[in-house]
């Protein structure tokens, strides 16, 4: 132990239930007394937030003391999200596992925890990963890190001091894992990377595939704050104080502005798209029809359709500009 101080395991969640529930339950079966936990939701497209739930208190030990919940409206990557997320605790270290990842043994925060004591210089800690078969049979290979540059890494091999990774990130919001960023930013400006000898996490072949996270279909979800009221309800989660880091609880006229952008966004998908493309159509054809075959009235009434029609072309259009945007930019639908 180390006098029980603070430390922070970020949690990234993904669409695969099986895997939150695997790694959540990892985390949560934990011997060390003073953990912090933060599950993040980077805008996927499916998460199940319900149905993980129930994995919140269940195997729970009574080291965890606060669960926070953050939910991007629009994917920011691990650098970004951690960097605006981190101040929802003071923490002594921290440590980062995505979906599927999962910490060795319940002790593992006990160790990580011993070795960055025993390294009171080091910024950082570097430990081991153990890679499996899928099928969970043996091991394929273990991961390790050393000063050349390696094939692939994973973020849960890594334990940090706090204020060495909130400096690491000041200016750095980049790379697919946190590790690359991180760890090249701490040795770049001089401090050192402790070597532990011993595997924090285990992880299948199929997690060290790159997922790809592409805009949600449907932004602005409230999957996480479903999940603190559900929690605030539970006569079980007493013991547990939770907080929700969500941008639902922005000010009323960013609230409205996020209401806007979203629903322009979900106008803007090719099936809306298609549905305004084709009434657009029909009010061509309308308009050509009264214009060229009703005498009279059927002048006012093809000029009525003509201009309905240029309408909703130009509509029709300006979505189009909206999506292609924001489809480059997802990070402005924030």
């Amino acid at each position: 132990m180390s006098d029980n101080k603070q430390f922070l395991v970020v949690m990234f969640a993904n669409d695969n239930h099986l895997s939150n529930v695997k790694t959540l339950q990892s985390i949560l079966k934990q011997q060390y007394e003073n953990v912090f936990l933060l599950v993040c939701n980077d805008a996927t497209n499916n998460f199940q937030a319900e149905r993980l739930l129930y994995n919140f208190w269940e195997n729970k030990s009574e080291g965890i003391q606060q669960i926070f919940l953050a939910e991007n409206h629009a994917p920011m990557g691990v650098c970004a999200t951690l960097k605006e997320k981190l101040a929802c605790t003071d923490a002594e270290y921290v440590m980062v596992v995505h979906s599927g990842e999962c910490l060795n043994e319940p002790e593992t925060l006990e160790e990580c925890a011993a070795a960055m004591e025993q390294n009171a210089d080091a910024a950082a800690l570097a430990t081991h990963a153990d890679v499996w078969f899928t099928d969970m049979s043996e091991i394929d290979e273990t991961l390790t890190y050393d000063d050349d540059t390696p094939r692939y890494l994973r973020d849960c091999m890594f334990v940090y001091r706090y204020q060495a990774l909130k400096k690491a990130l000041e200016n750095e919001e980049q790379g697919t894992f946190l590790w690359e960023t991180a760890i090249a930013s701490i040795t770049r400006q001089g401090g050192r990377v402790a070597k532990g000898q011993f595997s924090a996490c285990k992880l299948t072949k199929a997690s060290i595939e790159d997922e790809k996270n592409d805009v949600p279909q449907a932004l602005g979800n409230e999957r996480m704050l479903n999940i603190a009221r559900k929690l605030q309800e539970n006569k079980d989660a007493d013991t547990v104080q939770y907080k929700v880091k969500a941008h639902q609880q922005a000010a009323p006229e960013v609230r409205k502005k996020q209401k806007i952008k979203n629903w322009l966004y979900k106008q803007s998908r090719f099936r809306s798209l298609l549905i305004y493309g084709i009434l657009a159509l029909l009010m061509i054809i309308c308009a050509v029809l009264f214009l060229a075959l009703v005498p009279g009235m059927g002048k006012v009434l093809g000029a009525v359709f003509a201009f309905a029609a240029v309408c909703a072309v130009l509509w029709c259009l300006g979505l189009a500009a909206f999506n292609l945007y924001f489809r480059k930019h997802p990070e402005r639908l924030r």
